[in-house]
């Protein structure tokens, strides 16, 4: 399975509802992004595997090789006394469930 395709399966493996959201987010990142011509083939390959009510937004950061970093980095700054994380402190005590609970309110 290519690029395309495993995003194709992801977006297809969430609710409707989201798909749309998901398809115009999409950043890439990673070395491999850099090679000439990565964006557009990407662009043009899920163009003809997800449907077409939905627009497809692909964004190539300025540096993709830390853009992961500096983003995770932003997030926690932003919000360091907040219940949007959970701690390896919190999971090895609760488990996937934690997650479950504090992220999607499952019960």
């Amino acid at each position: 399975m290519g690029v395309a395709e495993a995003v194709a399966l992801s977006v297809n493996s969430i609710p409707e509802a989201l798909r749309g959201r998901m398809l115009k987010n999409i950043v890439l990142v990673g070395g491999n992004t850099r090679f000439p011509g990565f964006k557009r083939r990407l662009e043009e390959e899920l163009r003809s595997l997800v449907e077409t009510k939905y627009d497809i937004d692909v964004r190539l950061p300025s540096d993709p090789l830390t853009h992961v970093w500096h983003s995770a980095a932003a997030m926690i700054a932003a919000h360091e006394e907040n219940q949007d994380f959970v701690t390896r402190e919190e999971y090895n005590e609760h488990g996937a469930s934690l997650c479950r609970k504090r992220f999607f309110k499952f019960k």
